[in-house]
């Protein structure tokens, strides 16, 4: 019988969390409410929560705070009960209904050491968020007609090469990018050095360093797995098409037609701009640290996950997402940012990702119902700072934080906004996703990384899914043999104390493919006795840590 343990991943209602990001994910217009002389969204809509329209960031003296009415004092409460719960020294919340900021406002400090107060005008580093606004500009590219989705990544950027893969930039498409479906191994270094920190680095990067080094970790198309390199050379093939380096071509295309006046990749911008937040961190060797904007920088990774923004700029975005706006975007392509590309399989049918979102169908209410509640999400993990943007279509309601310190996930807060702003749809019975026994055999076998992480066997012991890895073990890395259910076909391996997401995939009632994580992909192999692969310790770990901290489904909504 397998041994079912309580699943914190699949969505529930009691204790929402998504937070996906960049490590995990991931641009509006002049016209969707905003005025060029403040900068804001301006009307406070139907409900008088104290919004006035000349608040705004470039409005010297002017508190842009939302007074806290009666009316948002629940969720006002949970979620300054939660900043200091998960030791944010400061955080930002806005919520947005029928198009409208209904209340934004400012909580802790701007500093781990107290400070200013932060407001809702504040900066903050958004991570993966970025994302989203860097598919948006590849497909204004597609509008323009310079770029089909199914054109290959090779096509896109004539003399692309990978040393390891001679077919590979042809076989990964466009679609593939912005869909997390390249196959690519996940990396990112959070830092460059000074004298390396030019526009130009995003090609000389990926065209370079990676095309030599990088690989593939499963066929592209094959499935979803999420990782930073997708939407960097998403981000250089909209560069080249357009003819505009990657910065420009956000700034010019996408941020000031939607009014994001105050959205910045560069650190000295932000600085200069002067109202930002200091993050909370600790260095590599875990000892604290604080992440001031011009803490770190890396141009090759900026269309993955650099941005700074606030949450009145993050609100113009998801207005125009809402809205549309032709002369960012025709509405057919926007459209397809929010429908769901392609199944995540981590929470059984109920996670999708789109372009640069992901995409909920809905949320299990904890007692064995299930509400169907399309949500938009996209969250960001990097250092010192944690973001999520979250949208309800059919509520109409958008909820948007951001925090200084890693980690920073508001799901009681979210849960707040759902149970006191709204009236949720009926529940209807629920699907089952949980783990089944009767699909263990069909994971047994070996698996083999040749890139990373080597052999993997899969046994089944008492009920138990054992996991061994020789060559993980070789490199000193300890880890849990047995495998923890969460989700059909979905698993907890712990590794260095590290939670990190094993999903079996392959066709359905067969046995199992593939062997997935964020930070290496095994594939079934029947080779009797697989040569040895050699682990590097140090890069696996990384991997492992970055996984760990920005995996989604640990984060999904759980109750």
């Amino acid at each position: 019988m397998l041994k079912r343990r309580p699943l914190p991943l699949p969505l529930t209602l009691a204790a929402l969390s998504l937070a996906l990001a960049c490590g995990e994910a991931e641009t509006p217009s002049a016209d969707a409410g905003a005025t060029a002389d403040t900068g804001v969204l301006t009307d406070a809509g139907p409900i008088d929560a104290g919004v006035r329209e000349d608040a705004g960031p470039d409005d010297a003296g002017v508190d842009p705070d939302t007074p806290i009415t009666q009316r948002f004092k629940a969720v006002a409460d949970t979620f300054e009960a939660e900043r200091v719960d998960l030791g944010a020294p400061g955080a930002a919340l806005l919520i947005m209904e029928g198009g409208e900021v209904t209340f934004a406002r400012g909580f802790g400090t701007k500093r781990p050491d107290g400070g200013d107060p932060v407001k809702s005008t504040t900066l903050f580093r958004i991570g993966s968020v970025t994302k989203m606004m860097t598919a948006t500009a590849l497909l204004q590219e597609v509008e323009a007609g310079r770029l089909s989705l199914d054109d290959s990544l090779g096509d896109a950027l004539p003399g692309l090469s990978f040393a390891r893969g001679a077919t590979w930039s042809q076989d990964i498409l466009l679609r593939h990018l912005i869909s997390h479906t390249a196959g690519f191994l996940d990396y990112l270094e959070v830092d460059q050095p000074a004298g390396m920190r030019g526009d130009e680095q995003l090609a000389g990067f990926l065209l370079g360093t990676f095309a030599q080094q990088g690989y593939v970790m499963a066929p592209p198309g094959a499935f979803y797995n999420y990782s930073n390199p997708n939407f960097m050379y998403a981000g250089l093939v909209a560069e080249r098409s357009a003819n505009l380096g990657y910065r420009e071509l956000m700034q010019s295309r996408v941020f000031a037609p939607l009014g994001m006046s105050r959205t910045f990749f560069l650190p000295d911008e932000v600085l200069a701009d002067g109202d930002y937040a200091v993050g909370r961190t600790t260095d590599d060797m875990g000892r604290p640290a604080e992440a001031a904007p011009d803490a770190y920088d890396n141009p090759w990774a900026r269309p993955a996950g650099y941005a700074f923004s606030s949450v009145w700029d993050l609100a113009r975005f998801v207005r125009f997402v809402r809205d549309g706006d032709a002369a960012v975007l025709a509405d057919d392509l926007r459209a397809q940012l929010t429908t769901a590309q392609v199944n995540t399989r981590e929470a059984g049918d109920l996670l999708h990702y789109g372009f640069g979102w992901f995409v909920y169908d809905g949320i299990l209410d904890g007692q064995g119902g299930f509400v169907r509640l399309p949500i938009i999400t996209h969250g960001g993990a990097i250092p010192g700072f944690a973001a999520d943007v979250y949208w309800m279509p059919t509520l109409d309601l958008a909820v948007i934080t951001l925090a200084n310190t890693d980690g920073a996930y508001f799901r009681g807060t979210l849960q707040a906004a759902l149970t006191e702003l709204t009236t949720l749809p009926t529940a209807t019975t629920a699907p089952d996703i949980g783990p089944r026994a009767s699909d263990l055999p069909l994971y047994v076998g070996s698996y083999l990384d040749a890139f990373n992480a080597g052999r993997v066997n899969i046994t089944q012991q008492d009920g138990d899914l054992v996991i061994s890895m020789p060559d993980v073990d070789a490199a000193g890395l300890t880890y849990q043999p047995v495998l923890t259910p969460i989700a059909r076909h979905n698993f907890v391996l712990s590794v260095e104390g590290l939670a990190l997401q094993v999903t079996f995939l392959g066709d359905e009632g067969q046995p199992a493919t593939w062997l997935r994580t964020r930070p290496f992909v095994a594939t079934r192999t029947t080779t009797a006795r697989p040569a040895a692969v050699a682990v590097d310790r140090a890069s696996l770990l990384g991997r492992l840590r970055a996984a760990a901290r920005e995996a989604p489904v640990l984060r999904a909504l759980t109750r």
